[in-house]
């Protein structure tokens, strides 16, 4: 009985240490562009897909055909996710990404934000 007892504990320690990290806030690169220079662009999505492991980047959205229902939006949209901002944070300022970056400017047109998501009740 104490066992069983010391199992359930234990289990709901862990449901309960993975709530407490799944309802931290994450963070967000957000970008929508268009391409005019596929060439250089196939080297930023080498170089900047290199450091997704590193960085524990999570591509949620890449649609290289948005289809606008308001505005004038790029024809690319491009969302990740990281485990918290300051994760986000760390990535874009990173080294490897500043370099990886230079290809992203120099075939590109458009923006780029970070965000962080919202604790919901």
């Amino acid at each position: 009985m104490e066992v069983d007892q010391q199992i359930s504990s234990d289990h709901q320690d862990q449901a309960q240490d993975k709530t407490s990290v799944t309802n931290q806030p994450r963070g967000y690169l957000i970008a929508n562009y268009t391409i005019h220079d596929q060439a250089t662009y196939a080297k930023y999505v080498q170089a900047a897909g290199a450091l997704n492991a590193k960085y524990k980047l999570r591509p949620m959205i890449y649609d290289a055909a948005v289809k606008a229902v308001e505005g004038k939006p790029e024809s690319v949209i491009a969302i990740a996710e990281f485990e918290s901002f300051a994760d986000a944070q760390r990535f874009y300022n990173s080294v490897e990404y500043q370099q990886a970056m230079k290809f992203r400017l120099a075939s590109t047109e458009g923006w780029v934000f970070l965000a962080e998501s919202a604790l919901m009740p």
